[in-house]
């Protein structure tokens, strides 16, 4: 499959994406087995796909967000970063990364009580529209309880938020074009027994209203870790049409408390979106924090 999200740059979003491939990571050789540790976060602008990596964060004594990528494109780039949507970091990136001089931004973060999800952008130097490069990341609270994830079983619900960085085309014969920042509800219905989950992502975007949703179906579950991911080449839906994309993300906190990931997709036809999710178990997103 070779679907492809056809989404200009704008000055605030992530929008350098594709439609396949979100977590495009490296082959592996031959050898004894080593245990990998799954990503939890994917650099998105620096080549045609979005690719897996890994970062850590965390929430320093002033309340500020940091993130340190620890491997992919932007490995040993770190943000410090105002705790808002929209705000202003200090950026360090290695000098073979054709990033601004030391500024970036927090697009979106999300808190939840067990997770943390959120989009760093820092500008290229080279790109005039200064849209740049953004880190997606997923990890546990910064600021809540400490707790190991416990799996259920069964079926579960989950009601929470998305942000993404988006372009749409709407209107007659697909011609009218919406490029910046969408938000709205995102639902998990994850079934623990078979080890599968969909997600819908329902909103708008967040100047022009236009509608947005997407629907990713057949990720599968790791009962051991908790970790969940599309198959590759998985078709999901966009804009109520069939569209090549791809989601991951992980379960936190006890009785898989929370659902939070990333996600990628998009077509020729309507355009696309990536961007970060959070999700509580139960019919309302009360875990998540303003």
């Amino acid at each position: 499959m070779s679907i492809r999200t056809i989404t200009p740059l704008v000055a605030v979003s992530l929008l350098a994406v594709s439609g396949c491939g979100l977590l495009k990571g490296g082959g592996g050789g031959g050898g004894a087995t080593v245990q990998q540790v799954p990503a939890n976060s994917a650099s998105v602008g620096l080549t045609d796909e979005p690719e897996a990596a890994r970062a850590d964060v965390s929430m320093n004594e002033a309340g500020q967000i940091l993130l340190t990528v620890t491997s992919g494109p932007m490995k040993d780039t770190t943000f410090l970063c105002a705790d808002a949507n929209g705000g202003t970091c200090t950026v360090v990136a290695p000098a073979d990364l054709d990033v601004s001089l030391g500024s970036g931004t927090l697009l979106h973060r999300i808190h939840g009580e067990y997770a943390f999800v959120g989009n760093f952008n820092v500008r290229q130097l080279s790109d005039s529209n200064g849209a740049g490069m953004s880190q997606l990341v997923h990890a546990p609270g910064l600021d809540g309880p400490t707790a190991p994830l416990s799996m259920p079983q069964g079926v579960a619900s989950y009601t929470g938020r998305f942000h993404a960085g988006a372009g749409i085309n709407s209107g007659p014969n697909l011609s009218n074009r919406a490029d910046g920042l969408a938000q709205g509800t995102a639902v998990v219905l994850a079934n623990f027994n078979s080890a599968r989950l969909t997600v819908d992502l329902n909103g708008a975007m967040t100047e022009t209203g236009e509608p947005i949703r997407a629907i990713f179906g057949g990720i599968t579950i790791d009962p051991k870790t908790g970790h969940f991911t599309s198959p590759e080449n998985a078709l999901h839906e966009f804009q109520h049409e069939a569209a090549g994309g791809s989601l991951s993300g992980a379960f936190y906190g006890p009785g898989a408390s929370e659902a939070a990931g990333l996600f990628n997709i998009g077509s020729e036809r309507h355009g696309g979106m990536s961007g970060v999710f959070l999700a509580c178990k139960g019919l309302t997103d009360e875990c998540i924090k303003d």
